[in-house]
């Protein structure tokens, strides 16, 4: 009897480990499922079967948010020390800083530079911009002869691409929109101001005047998609930025432009500051104010530059989203229209490492930009974009 109750407390003790054996392995049966079923979904949808690698800790991030610390001013990323360095190294100087023998020997050089037509200050008035209709932009176009041939045969040439030539403003307006006739004809009538008989000059011109026109061509189409208030506004103000860039090449010597132009932004403040005492964007705004264009507009378009070397200051989030975003579309009109950018959809602004981008993409974390790389590369703008690039390449 006692080996048959030996026997039976093994047969039971068995029992009891497969049982639990059995257990274990159920508890891990789902795991497994889920894996599989993993599996099943990314082939369904054709990803590829990777094999996921332990999640890391997620790394301890300082919040940049202007709404999550509203006492912070600036926003600042700092990617590279040296590059910091260069830009902490210049600064603007403003006309009010410098001697009066100098201030007023700039004065009179800019005062040579020939008036662009009258129609100009109706063509950048806000109440023109918030009312003007198709009828009343050519009739003041046609107004200027010169200025009305020109803005024709830019509108039908390659650069924008038309099926069919235009003869007429209007049809120019209704094919192309408002914004882009009326950015054309403000290039054309400030250009009136720069002409020259010596083909190099001219061609450093052409070049600026075309890099107006892709970052115009930019601007209207990012600022529509990022919903920024009055984008005819931006649009003017950015090719009223390229002024003083036309401005201080045509004062420097020829000999001196020609090498600028394969140089950045930064360099070319460097030279404008070191030869005319002033830069750029301090030339264009008192050239500006010689015209007696509206001081708000003067003042909107000389602290776009200002960005180069200025980070984002988050307590003026409007002033800053808007003088930033036309930099950003300056700045990449001159890289598509001297060919440093071939296909928008190859580029990402996010990875943009030069100097004249290091301020700005702290900007880019402000609400009204956050979106502006990923609209950059929607099929609509990198479409157009591209077809200007490609017809400047075929001329």
């Amino acid at each position: 009897m006692t080996y048959i109750s030996l026997i039976l407390a093994v047969l039971a003790a068995v029992a009891v480990f497969l049982l639990l054996r059995k257990g274990g392995h159920s508890a891990k049966a789902p795991q497994r499922r889920d894996a599989e079923s993993a599996k099943t979904s990314a082939n369904l949808h054709g990803l590829p079967l990777v094999s996921s690698p332990p999640l890391a800790p997620l790394p301890q991030v300082e919040e940049t948010s202007p709404a999550a610390q509203p006492a912070r001013r600036s926003i600042v990323r700092t990617v590279n020390p040296h590059v910091e360095a260069m830009l902490k190294d210049f600064e603007f100087t403003r006309s009010a800083d410098l001697p009066r023998e100098e201030a007023r020997a700039v004065v009179d050089m800019l005062s040579r530079i020939p008036r662009p037509p009258s129609a100009l200050h109706k063509l950048v008035s806000p109440a023109f911009l918030a009312t003007a209709k198709t009828a009343e932009l050519s009739e003041m176009v046609m107004a200027e002869p010169q200025i009305a041939a020109k803005v024709l045969v830019m509108v039908n040439s390659p650069f924008y691409g038309l099926r069919s030539p235009l003869g007429s403003i209007g049809q120019a307006v209704t094919f192309l929109g408002m914004n882009t006739v009326r950015s054309v004809c403000l290039q054309y009538m400030l250009d009136e101001s720069f002409q020259s008989k010596d083909p190099e000059v001219r061609r450093i011109f052409d070049g600026l005047w075309n890099a107006s026109a892709f970052a115009s061509e930019l601007c209207f189409k990012l600022a529509q998609l990022l919903q920024l208030p009055d984008p005819g506004a931006l649009v003017t103000q950015v090719v009223l930025s390229f002024l003083g860039h036309v401005a201080s090449h045509s004062l420097l010597p020829k000999e001196m432009v020609l090498p600028m132009i394969a140089k950045g932004m930064l360099e070319r403040a460097r030279v404008e500051q070191r030869e005319l005492g002033l830069s750029a964007a301090e030339i264009g705004s008192l050239l500006m104010r010689e015209w007696k264009l509206p001081a708000p507009i003067v003042e909107s378009v000389r602290d776009i530059d200002s960005v180069l070397v200025t980070p984002c200051d988050a307590a003026q989030m409007e002033r800053s989203t808007r003088m930033a975003f036309c930099y950003i579309c300056a700045r990449l009109g001159e890289r598509l229209a001297y060919g440093e950018i071939k296909d928008l959809a190859e580029y990402d602004l996010r990875q943009e490492p030069s100097v004249e981008f290091f301020h700005a993409h702290s900007y880019l974390r402000l609400p009204g930009l956050v979106r502006l790389n990923e609209f950059m590369h929607l099929p609509e703008v990198v479409k157009s974009i591209n077809a200007m690039v490609f017809s400047m390449q075929v001329r």
